[in-house]
């Protein structure tokens, strides 16, 4: 069960870096 709760906290982290890039290109 930590195991499974690890890799949904990296795939949020993953998602939530993505989301950060979007929005600097946007704004730049």
């Amino acid at each position: 069960m930590a195991v499974i709760g690890v890799n949904q906290i990296d795939a949020i982290g993953v998602e939530g870096k993505n989301l950060k890039l979007l929005i600097i290109d946007y704004l730049d």
